[in-house]
């Protein structure tokens, strides 16, 4: 076939120009592919959280008007508008059975995160969803960085992951190092001394723990553009490692926190069971590790401790539980006791994750320049010692 094409591109009638385009499209056409697939992947968490920011938007415009979600939603679906989504008219479609918005929302989980979720369910649950509705704008205002997080894994994958240079070991392990230990034993060993690998053994040693890191960070991205779905089938099927990681990043579990926290507080000012509260709040934050200790904190409200002792495993700096006590003893709504708190835990972890992003990004350009060193000694380090050998020989 490639004679062919080879014989057909040459041929007569063709002007001169057309092999030069043919070989220019089938180098175009690749490069075009993979723009629009990692275009795709990129923007798949935005788009995410984008339909999520909307149905909310056309939930609380609802509201505004004094109208039902449920209205809302089966009034907008009739609309048969392409814009609004297949999970939007299936939710809808759900809410003509007879189920309630909370029961809905369980059957379509694909069409708002699970955090933003939780916060509704608690809201209607409290008969305060007007109220809950903020609380879930203010979660999906971390959306618009999900774009850019996602170019930072990637800038971090392929800054650190540096495929030429693992070649280059690569090659060197399997090609040169034989070859140089053939021309070595070839020459005599009272010729020059043993070859001195301690450079490329060091370079292979780095090599491989940027590769480990790397794989890491690979991992990262695969969690990040599956999003919950992913995240969910994981946690199904396998031990709750995303869950584990994200409580054991500092940015992540701050703003854990400040979504705990914020809708533990509108349900305890809406008057809902300490208990059921402490359940729904921890569900906002769709991370085992922190409905585990809800569960703890739950069987400490049994016994009859208190529900400052109950917030015992959520903030071990204790400031939690000191504006909880506050705001008993004082009869202050608390929300408002607990507002200030969770915009600074918004700044910590706002300013915790963009110095990791500097410090990581930093440390893997380091170590990649020591890597490329090691391996420049290396080579120029085998090159000297031909050149003496041959010299000698």
């Amino acid at each position: 076939m490639t004679i062919c094409l080879a014989q057909v591109m040459s041929g007569p009638d063709l002007p001169a120009a057309v092999p030069t385009l043919l070989m220019a499209l089938l180098w175009i056409v690749p490069v075009v592919l993979f723009g629009v697939i990692a275009y795709a992947l990129i923007s798949l968490p935005h788009r995410r959280l984008e339909r999520a920011r909307f149905f909310l938007d056309l939930v609380a415009a609802g509201l505004a008007r004094g109208r039902t979600p449920e209205h809302t939603i089966q009034e907008l679906a009739r609309l048969r508008d392409p814009e609004l989504g297949v999970r939007f008219h299936l939710l809808a479609a759900h809410l003509e059975m007879g189920l309630g918005l909370e029961a809905a929302l369980e059957r379509v989980p694909a069409l708002l995160p699970p955090q933003v979720r939780a916060a509704l369910q608690g809201g209607i649950e409290a008969g305060r969803l007007p109220e809950a509705i903020p609380a879930c704008q203010a979660m999906l205002k971390d959306a618009p960085a999900q774009t850019q997080h996602l170019l930072h894994y990637l800038i971090l994958l392929f800054t650190g992951f540096t495929p030429t240079l693992l070649t280059v070991l690569l090659t060197l392990q399997v090609f040169v190092l034989p070859k140089f230990a053939l021309l070595m034993d070839e020459m005599g060993d009272g010729v020059i001394g043993p070859p001195d690998f301690k450079y490329l053994k060091l370079a292979t040693l780095l090599g491989v723990v940027l590769l480990v890191v790397n794989l890491v960070i690979l991992l990262g991205v695969i969690l990040h553009l599956g999003g919950p779905h992913l995240r969910r089938w994981f946690n199904r099927w396998l031990p709750p490692i995303p869950d584990f990681l994200a409580f054991l990043i500092p940015w992540k579990r701050q703003r854990m926190l400040r979504d705990f926290t914020g809708s533990l507080a509108l349900l305890l000012d809406a008057q809902v069971s300490e208990e059921r509260a402490l359940k729904l709040a921890a569900d906002t934050t769709a991370n085992r590790c922190y409905q585990r200790r809800a569960q703890q904190g739950m069987a400490d409200l049994r016994e009859g401790r208190g529900l400052v002792r109950a917030l015992t495993g959520f903030d071990p700096s204790g400031e939690l539980r000191w504006r909880i006590a506050n705001a008993l003893r004082g009869g202050q709504p608390f929300v408002i006791a607990l507002n200030g708190w969770r915009e600074a835990l918004q700044a910590r972890a706002f300013r915790a994750e963009q110095s990791a992003a500097h410090g990581i990004t930093s440390a893997l350009i380091l170590l990649n320049g020591l890597l490329v060193a090691l391996v420049v000694l290396s080579l120029f380090g085998m090159l000297v010692q031909l050149i003496e050998a041959a010299t000698l020989w």
